[in-house]
């Protein structure tokens, strides 16, 4: 099956429900098109997007049946997605005693304890974090490409050091690559350049860590920050992606 036809039945069962999609499945099974039972069926959009999709699927040599079980099989394959992703809260900063929410630095070591291939963190100022350093260590020795996104001191307004970035390669022996945001690839506005304010760490594009938090100490032990754990390979590969076409279309510049 086309990669085309493919994406347009998995766009259309992720917008409707679970009965609407057998009813739909039996319908295409039993008679193919039938406009008046899908009118019935389906919004005038959504109708309108799955008779295009069977017109170009019969163009491309498929009948309704085989629509019927691709479309039936791309919305099972959803559900087994959508139910399998998690979303966990973490915070650093004062808690009440019986707290459901992870400690950021905990949520951190995980996602980097559990990359197997790949690592990214980004993050505005990155200083020695001994939990999180173990941690990087241990993923090097597993042979895990880890990346770093870092603020570079030329456009932090003082408020990072230049040897930040040399002191956190050193300690872990150069192994890592670190890419900056050059200040001739950043947008301009009344005189001020945008700056690095994403924070976030993702493991293998199936893990993904969001928070207020920065890769310091202060960070993870003193101050108030929120964020959020997400196990979706959905999520996760977006910001894969988004990473890797930063430094691909050379906005990030390899140190």
């Amino acid at each position: 099956m086309p990669k085309e036809l493919a994406q347009k039945l998995a766009d259309i069962v992720s917008d409707l429900p679970e009965a609407i999609v057998q009813s739909v499945v039996s319908e295409l099974t039993a008679s193919g098109v039938n406009p008046p039972t899908f009118q019935r069926l389906l919004s005038s959009d959504v109708r309108s997007r799955v008779i295009e999709t069977l017109r170009y699927a019969h163009r491309a040599g498929f009948d309704s049946r085989s629509v019927a079980l691709a479309m039936y099989s791309a919305f099972f394959a959803h559900e087994t997605s959508r139910t399998t992703q998690s979303v966990e809260l973490v915070w650093t900063g004062p808690s009440p005693p019986h707290t459901h929410l992870r400690r950021t630095d905990q949520a951190l070591v995980e996602i980097i304890d559990g990359a197997q291939s790949e690592l990214w963190v980004v993050s505005f100022a990155a200083y020695r974090v001994p939990t999180v350093m173990d941690s990087l260590q241990r993923a090097l020795a597993r042979g895990v490409l880890v990346s770093l996104v870092l603020e570079s001191s030329e456009q932090s307004e003082g408020r990072l050091s230049a040897d930040q970035i040399y002191q956190l390669r050193a300690a872990l022996n150069h192994a890592i690559s670190v890419y900056v945001w050059p200040t001739e690839k950043r947008r301009v506005n009344n005189g001020q350049r945008g700056m690095l304010h994403a924070k976030c760490a993702l493991a293998d594009s199936t893990h993904l860590l969001v928070s207020s938090a920065n890769l310091t100490e202060a960070a993870m032990q003193l101050n108030i920050e929120l964020g959020a754990l997400i196990n979706s390979c959905r999520h996760a590969k977006c910001v894969q992606g988004q990473l890797r076409w930063l430094v691909e279309s050379g906005t990030l510049k390899r140190l």
